[in-house]
């Protein structure tokens, strides 16, 4: 009898480890894992937001091109033979058993297609199981604002069935072949790669390109992790240069909210460094929930749209993928990572970087437009005391700028054409009647 390429069963606690464990990792030490609380979390039913899974599909003997990469430059050599064949986990929130599945891979026009959430790659590895992933993100609430610019649309081939997913790739840190930066660089070049049209390389390649230079102890494999100038090197090989603010005694929750919201609008992926008590660590933000708009109130210091900002959302290879983090008042980062298994307290971390991988034609800077903005925001304090402003400063691609200027509803025939090939764009939403004036800065 020839054996089954899939196997199917109902989510809970026991399958899903199971699910995500291999030959080499039993389903009790997948248990232990920070990955699968999280997993439990964000595919299960205990959240509001959470995805609803309901059954898993196990797809047997999958090649992933990212292991297939990383297998050929390191655990293919090794005298423990590793498999080079992965299987491939997906999730559906309908409940079915197998002979409902035969059906829908013969019909493609089946509705738990519709039910479709994404999948998980588990690699034949020793705990570090968590190979590429896509998810669909948090669901969408009455409550909630989110906004999810950095991720892409993906197209999945299931038994010949082609399914559509607007998401960030994800994938776990492997400590043999890549520290925490190759995995957060790895999440972020799959984003750029639409914008800008570079290539994605596997973890491995990345850890090879930023090169030791002697500027770094230790070797390239087993990797110990990247300094800044490594992460730099390594985005220039993909063909970007790196936007970089370093250990900034400015790095207020302010300045952390409206810079990495200024980039993050375009879809442009932002890395985040933190410094643990135990360690540094770096994670890609890839989105962000915003406050119900509750309108500015005239301050004496200039208002930004950014601080409207609640948390953002990252993906963090020792976590999950679209984690939570919260920016407190102090300036700290309150991250997902758990205290304890059995404690639902998060730890803290500092923020000490942001890196940006940007094209070399992206001459102007947060901090360019900044500063200029706060002298035209204190001509209108003393214009008009009265009228509440807001400056809403981010990067847009220059055909988006067109297209928003030309569909206004606010602005004059006049005022659009003189705008249309500007590179900045002030633009009053609303009339001087109005309490609020927001004004919008549009910089590529």
């Amino acid at each position: 009898m020839p054996y089954p390429p899939f196997a199917i069963l109902a989510f809970n606690e026991d399958n899903l480890a199971k699910a995500l464990s291999n030959n080499l990792t039993s389903p009790s030490k997948i248990k232990e894992k920070r990955h699968y609380r999280y997993f439990w979390d964000y595919l299960g039913n205990h959240y509001e937001d959470s995805l609803h899974v309901k059954t898993i599909v196990i797809e047997h003997d999958y090649i992933s091109k990212s292991y297939l990469n990383d297998y050929s430059n390191f655990y293919s050599s090794t005298f423990t033979p590793y498999d080079r064949l992965c299987k491939r986990v997906h999730f559906f929130s309908t409940p079915f058993r197998k002979n409902r599945f035969v059906e829908a891979i013969k019909d493609h026009s089946h509705p738990i297609w519709k039910e479709y959430q994404g999948y998980i790659v588990i690699k034949p590895l020793p705990y570090m199981t968590i190979g590429a992933t896509l998810l669909e993100t948090f669901k969408k609430t009455d409550s909630h604002i989110r906004r999810y610019p950095v991720t892409k649309d993906y197209t999945i081939n299931l038994f010949g069935k082609e399914l559509k997913i607007n998401t960030l790739a994800f994938q776990e840190q492997d400590s043999v072949v890549g520290a925490c930066a190759s995995c957060a660089l790895w999440c972020a070049f799959h984003k750029t790669a639409s914008l800008f049209i570079t290539h994605v390389p596997s973890p491995s390649d990345i850890t090879k390109s930023a090169r030791n230079s002697f500027q770094n102890s230790g070797r390239t494999y087993p990797s110990k992790g990247l300094d800044h100038y490594q992460i730099g090197n390594a985005i220039e090989s993909v063909g970007l240069v790196s936007e970089l603010r370093n250990r900034l005694k400015r790095f207020t929750p302010e300045y952390i909210k409206s810079f990495i919201y200024a980039y993050a609008r375009m879809g442009l992926p932002v890395l985040l460094g933190l410094s643990f008590k135990d360690g540094d660590h770096l994670i890609t933000v890839t989105g962000y929930k915003e406050e119900i708009d509750s309108g500015f109130t005239r301050r004496k210091s200039m208002a930004l749209k950014a601080s409207k900002i609640e948390r953002f959302y990252a993906h963090d290879d020792q976590v999950g993928p679209f984690t939570k983090i919260k920016i407190e008042k102090d300036g700290t980062l309150t991250t997902s990572w758990r205290v304890s298994p059995d404690k639902d307290e998060m730890r803290t971390a500092r923020p000490v970087s942001i890196c940006v991988p940007v094209h070399s034609k992206i001459r102007l800077t947060f901090e360019n437009v900044y500063t200029k903005s706060r002298f035209l925001d204190f001509f209108f304090l003393k214009s008009f005391p009265k009228v509440a402003i807001a400056w809403d400063i981010f990067l847009c691609l220059s055909n988006n700028y067109k297209k928003e200027t030309m569909i206004s509803t606010t602005l004059s025939e006049s005022t659009k054409y003189s705008l249309y090939n500007s590179t900045t764009k002030i633009c009053l939403d609303c009339s001087w009647n109005c309490k609020k004036v927001r004004l919008l800065l549009n910089c590529f």
